[in-house]
C-alpha cells in the first residue's frame, strides 16, 4: 500500500491518503512487538501449526481459558475445528447444516455468546479435556465467538472462540479487539493456507479414484480380482476398514446374482448368500431411495436397525458406515455398496459422500461390464480351464532351480521331540526355523520338492495372519504344531502304519493353519454339550474353519508360496482334501459327537488298509492335538491357564450384550477351575484314553492328564476352604515348586482309574 504520489520533482508524501488508512495501523489493545513476534512464527507453516500458535497467543493475552478456530470447508457445506489450545483433534470436528451451532453461526454477522447448551458433545468434551490440561478448575460455561473477514469478504472467513471469557462489556470489548488486531494481517495466510491443504487433499483422492479407474479396467474380465480391487480402492478412498457389495434383482440386494452365480465377497462362505430386502436396514433403505446414507452406533434413529445380522457374520462390530448407491446409465440403483467403520474418525464426513457419488457411478459400471463380459466369454473360460489341465504337465518344474537353495543352518530340535518340552522356552523369530527344521527332520521338503525359500514365505504369511488374541494365537499353533511333530515322530505312526506319509504331510499343514485369520467367534459348542469351557475350541458352524480352509488354499496358490507346485496332480488333490477334512475336524464340537464313532473303532481292530479307519484316527489325533496344552507339564498348563481365562472372559462380552447365548456368569472367577475340571474329565481325558487304546504308546500321556486334573482338583478345593477368589494367586503360590511330572510306561488296558471328577484332595 503506497502512501505517497509522484510529480515532476519526484516522490512525495499523500497525507490525504495516508489519513483515509490511518485506522489501519492503529493497534488498541495489542502489542505491536507481540504480534510481530507472532507473526513471524506463522510463515511456512501448516494449518495446524497455524492454529496452534495463534491459540497460544489468545490464550495469553484474552481473557479466554482456551481457544480454537472453526473455519469452512470450500468443497462441501461444513464446519471444521481441528485444533483447541495446543491440542491437535483425531477425529476433527465436523458440523454440517443440521447441527444447531452451524445455523446460529450462519444466520450471524457479528460476535455471539453461546452457552454450553448449543453447542456439540464432542467439542464440549475437548474444551474440557484442554481446559483440565492447563489446571483451570472450572468446565466450560460459554464460548464466545468472533467473525473474522477478509478483505472485501462479505461472509467470515472463520470464526475465533474464547472459552469461559469474562462477560463483562469492558472484557469482551478488549477480547475482540485483540482477535481483530490478531488476525487482521494473517487472515489471508490462514485462509490461503486450508485452501491449498484442502485442495491437496482433493487431488489426492483425484488421483485415487483415477488409480481406481485404471486398475479396474485392466480386470474388467476377472470378476474376482475386480471385486478386490474395488473393495481395496474403496478402503483406500474412504479411509476405512471393510467394504461390501450388492446388487439389485427384483426387490431385493444379493451377494451372488441369480444370472451368473458369481459371489461378491469371495473371503467368508457364510456372506456367500445374502439376501436384504429392498427399504430394510440402512442398506436397504439406500436402493429404495437411491440417496446416500452415512451415521454412526450413536447415531440410532429408532427407525432403522443400526447392526445387521452381518455383524454376526463377519465377526466385526460396526462402528459407522455409508452406503450409496451404484447407478448405471438409466439405472438409478444397479446396487449399493457399503462402506463401515471409518479409520480414525468417528464417522463418514460430506467430502467422503462427494465422492461415494463419483466412485458409485464407477462401481456401476464396470461390475455391469464385467457381468456382461463374464455371460458372453463362459464358453472361452471354460475353454481356458481345460487348457490349463491339459497344459499343467507340460510345464516347467522349478524343482532345478530351487534345487539351488540349501536349508538354513536352523536351531536343533532334539528337545521337540519329548513330551515334556515347553513351547514357551521357544523365541517367537526361532519357531519359524524351528517349523522348517521339522519339515527337514521328516524329510517331507526332499520328499514333495517343497522350495525352502517358498516354505519360509509360507510359514511368515501363516504367522502373520494369526490375530494377537489372549488364546488362540501364534503360541497356541505352535504348541499344536509342536505336539503333532511329537506324536509323529516319538510314536512312529508312519512307520507303524497308524497313517500315510501324505496324511501325516496334510496333517502338519491343517494344524498350521488351523487357526489362520481366526478373531475370536464364540461356538454353539455349549448349546450342544452345556460344557462353557469347550466353547473356546469351536465356532458356530465351522464358519471360521471354512474361513481357515479357504485362506490356506489361496496361500498356496499363490506363486510366492506355492510349497505344493512340485507335487503330482493327484497328490495336490488329496493333499488339498486332507487340509479340507483335517481343519475342520479341529473343531471339537464335531469331535465330541464322534466319540461314539471312536468307540467303534476301538472295538474293531484296526485296518491300515481301510481309508475310513486312517480318516477316524486322524481326526481323533487332531482332537487331542488341539487339547494338548492339558497333556503337557503343570508349568505349561499354569502358564497357559490366564490366556485362557482372558480368551474365554472376552468371548462373553458380546454374547452378554446381544443375548444369543446362555452363558452363567462365569465373572466369578473360582468357577473357571470347576470348568477345567469338567473339561478335562468330559474331553480331554476320554480322548487321550481312546487314542491309547489304538496307540498304546500313547497312554505315556495319562499320567500327565491326570496329574494336571488332581492339580485343578487341589485348586477347587482350596478356593473352597479358604473362600477366596483370586484364583490366579492359587495358581501362581499352590504350585509354585511343584516338580513337573515325567512319562511313564505306557499304562495296561485293565489299570485301575480313580475317579478325579468328586474333587476329593490327593
Amino acid at each position: 500500500m503506497y502512501f505517497y504520489a509522484e510529480d515532476s520533482q519526484g516522490k512525495t508524501v499523500d497525507l490525504d491518503e495516508a489519513k483515509n488508512h490511518a485506522n489501519d495501523v492503529i493497534l488498541r489493545e495489542s502489542v505491536p512487538a507481540d504480534l510481530l513476534k507472532l507473526f513471524c512464527t506463522l510463515i511456512q507453516r501448516s494449518s495446524l501449526d497455524l492454529f496452534v500458535h495463534i491459540n497460544n497467543y489468545l490464550r495469553r493475552v484474552t481473557s479466554g481459558e482456551s481457544s480454537f478456530v472453526l473455519y469452512f470447508s470450500q468443497l462441501v457445506k461444513e464446519g471444521i475445528i481441528s485444533v483447541i489450545g495446543e491440542n491437535i483433534l483425531s477425529p476433527q470436528i465436523r458440523l454440517t447444516h443440521n447441527d444447531p451451532l452451524f445455523g446460529t453461526l450462519l444466520s450471524y454477522s457479528e460476535s455471539i455468546i453461546i452457552n454450553t447448551r448449543c453447542l456439540p458433545e464432542q467439542l464440549i468434551e475437548e474444551i474440557n479435556s484442554d481446559l483440565f490440561s492447563h489446571q483451570h478448575s472450572g468446565a466450560l460455561r460459554q464460548v464466545l465467538f468472533i467473525p473474522i473477514y477478509g478483505p472485501g469478504e462479505v461472509a467470515p472467513v472463520f470464526w475465533v472462540g474464547l472459552a469461559n471469557s469474562e462477560q463483562n462489556m469492558e472484557a469482551a470489548q478488549r477480547d475482540e479487539a485483540l482477535v481483530f488486531e490478531s488476525c487482521r494481517y494473517c487472515v489471508a495466510l490462514i485462509k490461503n493456507t486450508l485452501r491449498y491443504e484442502e485442495m491437496r487433499q482433493h487431488h489426492i483422492r483425484l488421483k485415487l479414484l483415477i488409480s481406481a479407474i485404471w486398475d479396474c479396467s485392466k480386470h474388467i474380465d476377472d470378476m474376482g480380482v475386480l471385486n478386490n480391487i474395488l473393495k481395496e480402492k474403496s478402503c483406500e478412498i474412504f479411509e476405512c476398514e471393510t467394504c461390501s457389495i450388492y446388487l439389485k434383482e427384483d426387490r431385493k440386494l444379493v451377494s451372488r446374482t441369480t444370472e451368473y452365480g458369481s459371489p461378491f465377497d469371495f473371503h467368508n462362505r457364510g456372506l456367500y448368500d445374502i439376501v436384504i430386502p429392498v427399504g430394510l436396514g440402512y442398506t436397504g433403505s439406500v436402493a429404495a431411495s437411491g440417496e446416500i446414507v452415512s451415521t454412526t452406533k450413536y447415531q440410532i434413529t429408532g427407525q432403522i436397525d443400526f447392526c445387521t445380522a452381518l455383524d454376526k457374520y463377519s465377526g466385526q462390530e460396526t462402528r459407522n458406515l455409508m452406503a450409496f448407491p451404484m447407478p448405471f446409465k438409466d439405472i438409478p440403483v444397479y446396487g449399493v455398496m457399503e462402506v463401515a467403520n471409518k479409520v480414525e474418525k468417528n464417522n463418514f464426513t460430506k467430502v467422503d459422500e462427494m465422492y461415494a457419488m463419483c466412485f458409485g457411478k464407477l462401481a456401476g459400471s464396470l461390475l455391469y461390464h464385467s457381468l456382461h463380459l463374464r455371460k458372453t466369454s463362459a464358453n472361452y473360460e471354460n475353454k481356458e480351464i481345460i487348457n490349463s489341465f491339459l497344459l499343467r504337465h507340460m510345464k516347467v518344474k522349478n524343482r532345478d532351480i530351487h534345487d539351488l537353495f540349501r536349508v538354513l543352518d536352523i536351531p536343533d530340535i532334539e528337545s521337540y521331540y519329548s513330551p515334556t518340552c515347553l513351547p514357551s522356552s521357544t523365541n517367537e523369530n526361532e519357531t519359524v526355523l524351528v517349523i522348517i527344521n521339522i519339515f527337514s527332520e521328516l524329510d517331507i521338503i526332499t520328499h514333495y520338492g517343497i522350495p525352502p525359500i517358498k516354505l519360509l514365505r509360507f510359514i511368515l504369511n501363516v504367522k502373520k495372519s494369526h490375530q494377537k488374541l489372549p488364546f488362540f494365537n501364534w503360541f497356541h499353533t505352535f504348541c499344536c504344531f509342536q505336539f503333532a511333530f511329537m506324536l509323529v515322530a516319538t510314536h512312529e505312526l508312519v512307520q507303524k502304519e497308524y497313517l500315510l506319509e501324505i496324511e501325516v504331510f496334510a496333517m502338519l499343514l491343517a494344524v498350521l493353519c488351523h487357526h489362520m485369520d481366526y478373531r475370536g467367534s464364540l461356538s454353539c459348542f455349549q448349546l450342544t454339550t452345556g460344557n462353557v469351557l469347550e466353547s473356546l475350541y469351536s465356532s458356530p458352524g465351522q464358519l471360521s474353519r471354512h474361513y481357515a480352509i479357504g485362506q490356506t488354499f489361496r496361500l498356496l496358490n499363490d506363486p510366492s508360496c506355492s510349497i505344493l507346485e512340485n507335487v503330482s496332480d493327484d497328490q495336490y488333490k488329496k493333499i488339498l482334501l486332507l487340509i479340507d477334512k483335517m481343519i475342520l475336524a479341529t473343531d471339537l464340537a464335531d469331535h465330541l459327537n464322534r466319540m461314539y464313532v471312536y468307540e467303534d473303532l476301538i472295538g474293531r481292530v484296526f485296518n491300515f488298509e481301510l481309508e475310513e479307519d486312517r480318516e477316524l484316527l486322524y481326526q481323533l489325533i487332531i482332537g487331542c492335538i488341539e487339547m494338548n496344552d492339558y497333556a503337557r507339564p503343570w508349568k505349561h498348563l499354569r502358564e497357559v491357564a490366564p490366556r485362557i481365562f482372558n480368551e474365554f472372559l472376552r468371548q462373553n462380552d458380546e454374547p452378554y450384550a446381544e443375548g444369543v447365548f446362555n452363558f452363567p456368569d462365569l465373572t466369578y472367577r473360582p468357577k473357571m477351575a470347576e470348568c477345567h475340571n469338567l473339561f478335562l474329565t468330559s474331553s480331554v481325558l476320554p480322548s487321550f484314553e481312546k487314542l491309547c487304546k489304538i496307540i498304546p504308546s500313547v497312554s505315556s500321556f495319562i499320567p500327565i492328564v491326570k496329574l494336571n486334573l488332581e492339580a485343578w482338583v487341589t485348586i477347587r478345593n482350596k478356593i473352597k476352604k479358604e473362600k477366596t477368589d483370586n484364583i490366579m494367586d492359587v495358581l501362581l503360590t499352590e504350585f509354585e515348586i511343584r516338580e513337573e511330572p515325567t512319562p511313564v510306561a505306557p499304562l495296561p488296558d485293565e489299570a485301575e482309574e480313580s475317579d478325579y471328577s468328586e474333587g476329593d484332595d490327593q
